[in-house]
């Protein structure tokens, strides 16, 4: 997909469109899902030993963790290729791209002019492998994404932490 074809879909629809690894992003819901099997376990094994009630505590205590967990990562998931949108006034390209290049510890920047693109990555940090962050300018409007730039399974909200980091420079 070109970029001229990327930024249309995502004007269309606010969102990257999914790739291959997007959905093997999902396999790590199969660890929730083992938490709520190892939740339902006990359920099972009360009925054929009532005298173990204390495994019964314990399912109580990891079913609702695992809907908890599962339903974390669906949503980070989901934000990582979701766009944010906000309005900007009197800022041209190049301002918005100074700001990023001069609030981000960034490890290289991809830009497009015609098309309002900018594409910047982060280097590594303690709670990320690298992200990438996405802005689509468009007159008074940007479209914000940060989503990590290779596959790791937990970035610890630093994508959303991005997003507000850009939106408050944008305002200021």
């Amino acid at each position: 997909m070109t970029n001229q074809e990327l930024v249309v879909h995502i004007k269309a629809k606010y969102r990257f469109p999914k790739t291959f690894n997007d959905y093997m992003d999902y396999s790590i819901c199969c660890i929730a899902l083992s938490f709520f099997a190892l939740g339902v376990f006990p359920i099972i094994n009360y009925f054929k030993h009532p005298d173990e009630a204390i495994l019964l505590l314990l399912s109580v205590f990891i079913i609702p963790l695992s809907f908890f967990f599962l339903r974390f990562n669906i949503t980070r998931l989901k934000e990582n290729i979701t766009f944010e949108l906000a309005r900007i006034k009197n800022q041209d390209f190049d301002t918005i791209l100074q700001k990023i290049t001069s609030n981000f510890n960034l490890q290289r920047i991809e830009t497009d002019k015609t098309l309002g693109l900018i594409s910047a990555f982060t280097k590594m940090s303690s709670f990320s492998w690298g992200e990438k962050l996405t802005l689509i300018i468009e007159d008074d409007i940007v479209l914000i994404n940060s989503r990590p730039s290779t596959i790791q399974p937990i970035t610890i909200m630093k994508d959303r932490d991005n997003i507000k980091k850009i939106k408050q420079l944008l305002i200021s």
